[in-house]
């Protein structure tokens, strides 16, 4: 499912279809002249880079309408209950999205408890037991697979806690093999980041890409989706491009993801994108280009639009396009899948969570030090979720 403006899809895929696109150059690197791998004609008449230009002009755009998640319910029935909200609280992506989430619950007057697991098992479970004496009446789960705290989950579904999956899946339905105490998820869709990411490719580098993809095994909830639909959109859409795929786990980055990419421009020495699939990948990869002084002729396309990657593409340095989802707003998404649970509603399958490309035509109109909402668009995203849950 595609989660940018599709309104804007629509009207330039019709413009394809009666052939009035024009697709006018644009340089990989956000300049006049050809990029990295660019080719150097301002025309195509493949088929494939043309919708991939129509996908890239309808992601940068802002967006313009809320889609509601699900029905409207009453939120009402939730008040006076408390959520754990089990969470790495000095990863910024996962601070922000809390503060969103408290923001939302005053307006229900639920209660919010964060507990830090910084990333850890061991805290995560212990995070969970003191939840299940405190008599939570929901825990959220960020970031870390539930299925390593099955007997946890087993002992809080036993005090009738009902357990919220962030960021471990794709968009859907709790999968079978979650723990039975996970009754929702709540996850951004990685798949269709990774297709921008390629369309983004595609559309600049005019079948001319060489692509290196870094992902991380440690992560495959969410890193396999995205990984798939990239290749997948290389695939149907970029026949020519070449297209590899290197694994670096989240535990070495801090220490072996520099090298790592400083082999493999050495072994792909045409090598002209990089496609590092978290944000947090970028800083360990910079140094690797420039010293390997390819910072002109290497671009990197990455996803999360966390704002020190955001600096650097308002820079025009070696980030060439960032995608992410306003975090803020991701907090909200939070809220409403644990008032539905709460509130005896149907969980939702896919909280609808637009994202956004940022790349040269769009980053300079934005504040990158101001707060993220104003990244997005102007939709008023709080007051559409209070109405949808019957508290205006």
């Amino acid at each position: 499912m595609k989660r940018y403006n599709l309104s804007k899809l629509a009207s330039v895929t019709a413009g394809l279809a009666v052939g009035v696109l024009i697709l006018g150059a644009c340089s990989f690197g956000g300049g006049s002249t050809p990029g990295p791998g660019e080719a150097s004609s301002t025309t195509t008449n493949d088929p494939g880079i043309a919708l991939a230009k129509a996908a890239v002009t309808a992601a940068t755009a802002p967006i313009t309408s809320f889609q509601a998640p699900g029905p409207a319910f009453d939120a009402a029935k939730a008040s006076g209950k408390d959520v754990w909200v089990l969470a790495p609280l000095s990863v910024p992506f996962a601070a922000t999205a809390l503060r969103g989430m408290r923001e939302a619950a005053s307006t229900a007057h639920v209660t919010i408890t964060a507990f830090d697991t910084k990333a850890q098992v061991a805290l995560t479970s212990q995070g969970i037991q003191q939840a299940i004496a405190a008599h939570a009446a929901a825990i959220l789960i960020i970031a870390l697979p539930v299925t390593l705290f099955s007997a946890d989950l087993a002992t809080a579904q036993k005090a009738g806690i009902k357990v919220i999956s962030v960021e471990n899946h794709d968009p859907g339905l709790p999968p079978s093999t979650d723990p039975k105490a996970v009754v929702a998820s709540v996850d951004q869709c990685h798949g269709c980041a990774g297709t921008v990411m390629a369309d983004y490719v595609i559309a600049k580098a005019k079948g001319a890409a060489n692509v290196v993809i870094f992902w991380s095994s440690d992560s495959p909830g969410i890193g396999e989706p995205q990984l798939k639909a990239i290749k997948e959109e290389f695939a149907t859409n970029c026949a020519s491009c070449k297209v590899s795929v290197e694994d670096a786990p989240i535990a070495t980055w801090a220490t072996r993801l520099t090298a790592q990419t400083q082999s493999v421009l050495t072994a792909n020495p045409k090598a002209n994108v990089l496609l590092p699939i978290y944000d947090g990948m970028v800083p360990f990869m910079l140094p690797a280009v420039y010293a390997a002084n390819r910072s002109s002729g290497v671009s990197i396309v990455t996803y999360n639009a966390t704002p020190a990657v955001m600096q650097s593409l308002a820079k025009g340095d070696v980030v060439v396009a960032d995608i992410g989802v306003g975090t803020t707003r991701f907090g909200w998404a939070w809220a409403d899948q644990a008032f539905r649970v709460l509130a005896g509603a149907a969980p939702v399958a896919d909280e609808n969570v637009p994202l956004r490309l940022f790349d040269s035509t769009n980053v300079k109109q934005l504040k990158i030090d101001g707060p993220d909402d104003a990244w997005y668009g102007t939709v008023d995203y709080r007051s559409a979720y209070e109405k949808l849950w019957g508290l205006s």
